[in-house]
């Protein structure tokens, strides 16, 4: 980093000593670009939605073969207490195709 001149330096004598400010600048830097923002809490109707067990049943699926499905089809899930919630739309797309055939 010396060499390529991405801190400053000061030689006294035979030895060269890095500036407090270039390091700090360094990670300042990196610290910057690894804070991201904050998500926005999505406000979620729970009359349009519903847990898994009701979705296993309403839907007729096994507990596996639902978890297949939100990850494959990257299905958002909603944890609220000790409930996970999932959208009926979002199952109604990839889920009715089955019921139909």
């Amino acid at each position: 980093m010396i060499e390529r001149k991405d801190v400053e330096t000061v030689k006294l004598g035979r030895r060269k000593f890095v500036s407090t400010k270039s390091i700090e600048a360094l990670f300042a830097v990196n610290e910057a670009a690894a804070v991201k923002p904050a998500a926005e809490p999505q406000i979620l109707d729970l009359n349009e939605c519903c847990t898994i067990t009701q979705a296993q049943q309403l839907y007729g699926v096994s507990q596996t073969g639902l978890y297949l499905i939100l990850k494959k089809y990257n299905i958002r899930k909603y944890i609220s207490g000790k409930f996970t919630y999932v959208q009926k739309k979002d199952l109604d797309i990839y889920l009715k195709r089955i019921g139909d055939e």
